[in-house]
């Protein structure tokens, strides 16, 4: 027979026992809820407590010449399953459409809209559920229509490899039906992991190539990859530029954002026409000639709204672009805005 004294004890260790399992579950809870909002956006605390990209505090006080602009709301994004668009791209098969992608943790599928927002239909794609999709553009080749769905994601750079999947445009005047995977290429970065969420097509180089535009690092590193390979080998990326006048923050964003003006200057978006790159970031636009950035750069300003993600040129308008956003906590309004910029500009001369 147990003693009363045995008894307190045996009541009070499990009592002890439930009190340090329910603290250890609240600080798993709290620590995975913290940890899914800032993935949920982005921003990770880990990337300050482990060190890695110590780049993204850089401050830079360049301000390239500015490209005057027009911003016009053309509407809200109806597609209700379109939450996080990630990726944005101007069908150039069908007059009028904009196709988009969701963000990380989303089912294979793309979504047609037209330009003031409206629905149209979603594609489902043929392959796996992607790890971080987070670009997409549309090219012409070999007389063909594609689409480039850009699995780059990498807040945490940890990953070894990322996927850049192409797949035939549908035409919108047929059902729905689940798309096939036309190829795709593995990329590996030649120093690394890097973050990546501007991805843009160029076909009229020789051969042709897909340009990846880093996040984090600053200068920002511009590589290339061959838009077709040969084999199933991965890829090594090549770093063909580094682009240092997109501004990251400066103290004045950090008195009027606080932490989150670390991340307003990382590129988000991306999209290639005529020789030109159009960038987006949080804050503003960037446009510039490929084969010479430093010389051409110019900054579009863009109004602050919402967390901007993906840019697109319009496929048959070379001064105008489209730009989303993505859903606020994937209940908001998610808004569609145009950029209307001049064909021509002059470069600042040569120093």
């Amino acid at each position: 027979m147990q003693s009363t004294e045995q008894k307190n004890r045996r009541i009070v260790r499990g009592w002890f026992a439930r009190l340090l399992r329910y603290s250890v579950r609240c600080v798993l809870l709290l620590t995975f809820g913290v940890l899914s909002f800032d993935w949920y956006f982005g921003y990770s605390p880990l990337v300050y407590v482990t060190g890695i990209n110590q780049t993204i505090r850089t401050v830079v006080s360049q301000h390239p010449p500015l490209l005057p602009t027009r911003v016009a709301w053309q509407g809200t994004l109806e597609t209700e399953a379109l939450n996080e668009s990630s990726g944005l791209a101007s069908s150039r098969k069908n007059k009028g459409i904009l196709w988009s992608l969701n963000d990380s943790g989303s089912p294979a599928e793309i979504f047609a809209f037209t330009e003031t927002g409206k629905p149209h239909s979603t594609w489902p794609v043929a392959m796996q559920t992607p790890t971080d999709w987070e670009a997409m553009d549309v090219f012409n080749y070999a007389n063909r229509s594609y689409l480039l769905l850009a699995d780059v994601g990498d807040n945490l750079a940890i990953r070894e490899k990322v996927t850049l999947t192409v797949v035939a445009e549908p035409d919108l005047n047929q059902p729905v039906t689940t798309l096939p995977v036309s190829w795709q290429v593995q990329v590996r970065y030649p120093d690394g992991p890097r973050d990546c969420e501007a991805v843009a097509v160029d076909t009229t180089s020789s051969p042709a190539r897909i340009l990846m535009m880093t996040k984090r690092i600053y200068p920002n590193e511009l590589y290339e990859v061959p838009l077709l390979t040969e084999s199933t080998e991965i890829v090594v990326a090549k770093k063909i530029a580094e682009i240092a006048g997109i501004n990251r923050s400066t103290s004045p964003d950090f008195a009027k954002y606080g932490g989150l003006a670390a991340f307003m200057g990382m590129p988000t978006g991306m999209d290639y026409q005529g020789g030109r790159l159009l960038v987006t970031t949080l804050k503003d636009a960037y446009l510039f000639e490929v084969s010479a950035p430093q010389k051409t750069l110019r900054r579009l300003l863009l109004p602050s709204k919402g967390q901007r993600e993906a840019i697109a040129f319009d496929a048959f308008n070379n001064q105008r672009a489209f730009i989303t956003e993505e859903r606020a906590l994937g209940t908001r309004a998610a808004e569609l805005f145009s950029v209307e910029f001049a064909e021509s500009f002059a470069y600042p001369p040569e120093r």
